[in-house]
């Protein structure tokens, strides 16, 4: 019998931090901590990380075989829009939703794929272990045993596919079989292919990319297809590399927000993030979409306290400044220091390249890892290489970007590390190649696509006399989708060039405009707009579509402002867009309402998007949208308001109701007097407050019902309300409120309220008042009894002036 509830534990205390797993470094968040026997504390920042999915009818073409570009390659035919339906979770709901039906996790490198897996992973573990200690109600007056509940729950298992063994025939299911043993559970194999086939586990598949070979993937299928009632989820970066398995469902990780972006950098920089930020500004979309590459600009300015200007210096002056914090305190040799950078470029290479022209390897055998180093240290003329390299490696190990991973293999800390090692090593070898060569072994395969990108920011800078305008041009020739890609990495003046060459193309304009915005979207912005107007269906759909890939602000303003066309054929074109749009674009609903906020405007076409910013996840959306809505100040927003009052979000009926109120039109105040019952008391406070201030004595008898709400901070401002409407019929119930034995606010603010009622049949009850326990509320009464200048209260009053406090003996004197 496996004992599920040690190996749960094991997980649970193996990956408590498990934000830091998949980091490549331990300088972020702190300094660095000089004794050995300590680890720093990176903090946890949840950022809500967001995904989507989308069901397409067809998937686009796969890669042959080969590993060459046929999926990429379009000889004039642009992806068509998606189709199907797309919906927005945070990411683990999303692996929840679709985990029974399989789904596919894809997205950037850095993205968050893998520390998703890892905390979906843990709060699985951490959920089965909660439910056995709390005892599960089962029949009669017994209690479901921990081996009932692990019998219909399902067992999570991490799988990292990047340590997959071609030489061993059980592949998947040894992976599998590892994880367990990691954690204390002996699994025989027979055993395991009996979970797999009763569905009793649940099996996180990461890296479907990092797979070694075909091989591999073949096994993957296989295990895919007989095991299908597994649940399953897999990660993968790109579609293109290693195929979907057939899997229809698929899941998106979204770029952060900007919101999110400043949240990060605030977090991890606390005192110095604003200075990043500023330092940053346009640029932080394009260095800031995933966690990981944020987190390492946040460790460089740290350290330096500036920024680079392209993300492949970023890698370059990351790995630099590690370097330099790590001289002073790590005890190794200025040998082995003085090698280390070659050594990693030697190593990141070899494994980029693999055992074919089509494979990666992002771990391999650690001997395997120093024979590498050792013919590199010997093509060098060092003495002892052998010895040399098992000592060098031993440092990287305990001291660098490089880490022992399961079965003794060794792996940098994130594959893109590997890449950028991998870019500086092919920098120097390519002066070396031909351009046939280049083109061919490196150009053609897309395991390099992401090394040359890194490798084009630092050809111009450095003595290497390979260009990047050399290195485009070599790629428009493989594919010119790969060269304009490239080109979008490369300097400004090798832009300008390639700009200049696609505009000769003889291609459809829609076609070379989406090369264009692949380049320098900018420069394509105001002709994507005229052809988004073209009477031609097809050429109009196209450009619309490519506004909406561009992902950016501008292109996004331009959608906006075509659908509000006179034509209805072009409204009908952009509308649909940016229906996709405001699906997938976290940040969408924020520009939209920031702009109408800060900028006010009368066009109140933008209200339909700002009652749906209303419902974003991020509070400040909706704080803004609230905002601009009461800025235009028109009333066709009302229906969509009093809506919003009636939804299922707390926060959004709050932000409805203050809406409403800034508005100030009387016909919300029905929707408003329903909000009073509302079983949030937040929104019954708001909704209390803006009945104040909307002044129609309609309000009264629903805010003297509130007068008698569970909750004091809805009774107080219910108080204040009937203050603000001045109508005497309000008095019994503030009087009673005078009487409230809960909260003393409550009293007083009745007591302020009956001031500006300014009526003697109040007098009776502010004496009373006078004799309250709390000396707050006997100071009111004082003071609004010499407002309301009644001879009858000067009884009271004279008694007041023997009160135990100053400021109660002050107010009763001042009459």
């Amino acid at each position: 019998m496996v004992d599920w509830r040690s190996y749960l534990e094991s997980i649970c205390q193996r990956y408590a931090q498990w934000w830091t797993v998949y980091t490549f470094t331990d300088v972020v968040g702190r300094e660095r901590v000089q004794a050995e026997t300590q680890k720093p504390e990176i903090p946890f920042l949840d950022l809500g990380l967001m995904a989507q999915t989308i069901v397409r009818e067809s998937e686009r073409e796969e890669p042959s075989a080969d590993g060459e570009r046929v999926g990429d390659r379009r000889n004039g035919a642009g992806e068509n829009p998606p189709k199907g339906k797309m919906e927005r979770f945070s990411v683990l709901e999303g692996l929840r939703k679709y985990a029974a039906d399989h789904m596919l996790l894809v997205g950037r490198p850095g993205s968050g794929k893998s520390t998703s897996l890892l905390r979906l992973l843990i709060e699985e573990a951490q959920a089965i272990l909660e439910l056995a200690d709390r005892g599960t109600s089962g029949p009669g007056n017994g209690k479901v045993s921990f081996i009932d509940l692990t019998e219909c729950l399902p067992i999570p298992v991490l799988v990292e596919l990047r340590y997959f063994r071609d030489s061993t025939e059980d592949g998947i299911e040894a992976l599998i079989r590892n994880f367990l043993k990691q954690h204390g559970a002996l699994v025989p194999g027979a055993e395991i292919e009996s979970l797999l086939f009763e569905g009793k586990l649940l099996l996180l598949m990461d890296g479907i990319n990092e797979l070694p070979s075909e091989e591999a993937r073949r096994q993957l299928r296989v295990f895919h297809q007989t095991y299908g009632q597994t649940p399953m989820v897999f990660t993968t970066r790109e579609l293109g590399v290693g195929g979907n398995l057939g899997i229809e469902q698929k899941l998106e990780m979204q770029p952060l927000s900007e919101v999110q972006m400043r949240q990060f950098v605030q977090g991890y920089l606390p005192g110095e993030g604003e200075k990043l930020l500023k330092q940053l500004q346009e640029r932080l979309r394009s260095f800031g979409q995933t966690p990981l590459l944020l987190w390492m600009l946040c460790s460089l300015f740290r350290a330096t306290g500036e920024v680079p200007q392209n993300l492949g210096l970023v890698f370059r002056q990351f790995t630099q400044s590690y370097e330099t914090q790590l001289r002073s305190d790590v005890p190794v040799s200025e040998e082995s220091r003085r090698w280390w950078p070659e050594l990693l470029k030697t190593l990141a290479f070899r494994m980029t390249t693999g055992e074919s022209l089509t494979e990666i390897q992002v771990a391999i055998e650690r001997s395997a890892a120093e024979s590498c180093l050792a013919e590199f240290l010997e093509s060098r003329g060092c003495d002892r290489p052998w010895d040399r390299a098992k000592e060098y490696m031993q440092d990287l190990l305990e001291h660098h970007l490089v880490q022992i991973a399961a079965e003794n293999q060794v792996e940098f800390r994130h594959q893109l590390i590997q890449e950028y090692y991998a870019a500086e090593y092919l920098l120097q070898l390519a002066p070396q190649l031909t351009d046939q060569h280049l083109k061919r072994d490196y150009l053609n395969y897309l395991k390099w696509t992401e090394p040359i990108c890194l490798m084009l920011a630092f050809c111009d800078v450095s003595t290497n006399p390979v260009s990047s305008a050399q290195i485009v041009h070599l790629a428009i020739d493989v594919d010119l989708l790969l060269g304009a890609k490239l080109a979008g990495a490369a300097p400004l003046a090798v832009q300008e060039q390639i700009i200049n060459f696609i505009e000769t193309l003889e291609f459809p304009d829609w076609f070379k405009y989406e090369l264009l915005g692949k380049v320098s979207p900018t420069k394509v912005l105001e002709r994507l707009m005229e052809l988004a107007q073209n009477e031609q269906f097809t050429i109009r759909k196209q450009a619309a579509y490519i506004l909406e890939r561009l992902n950016s602000r501008e292109a996004i303003a331009i959608l906006v402002n075509l659908s509000k066309h006179s034509e209805s054929y072009i409204q009908r074109t952009a509308n649909e867009s940016l229906e996709r749009v405001k699906q997938t674009t976290p940040w969408f609903l924020e520009s939209v309402a920031n702009e109408l906020e800060t900028q006010p405007t009368e066009d109140v076409s933008a209200i339909p998007e700002l009652l749906d910013a209303l419902k974003d996840s991020d509070y400040d959306v909706r704080r803004r949208a609230a905002g601009a809505l009461v800025k235009l100040g028109d009333a066709s927003a009302i229906p969509g308001l009093l809506d919003a009052l009636k939804g299922s979000d707390s926060d959004i009926r709050r932000r409805a109701a203050e809406a409403l109120g800034e508005l100030g039109d009387a016909s919300a105040i029905p929707g408003l007097l329903d909000a009073l019952k509302d079983s949030d008391s937040d929104v019954r406070r708001s909704a209390a407050e803006v009945l104040g201030k909307l002044g129609d004595v309609s309000a009264i008898p629903g805010l003297l019902d509130a007068l008698k709400d569970g909750d004091s901070d809805v009774r107080r401002r219910a108080a204040e309300a009937l203050g603000e409407l001045r109508d005497v019929s309000a008095i019994p119930g503030l009087l009673d409120a005078l009487k409230d034995h809960n909260d003393a606010h409550v009293c007083w603010r009745a007591a302020e309220a009956l001031g500006k009622l300014r009526d003697a049949s109040a007098i009776s009850g502010l004496l009373d008042a006078l004799k309250n326990n709390d000396y707050f509320v006997r100071w009111s009464a004082a003071n609004v009894l010499g407002q309301l200048g009644d001879a009858a209260a000067i009884p009271g009053l004279l008694d007041a002036l023997k009160d135990n406090d100053y400021y109660v003996r002050r107010s009763a004197a001042e009459v």
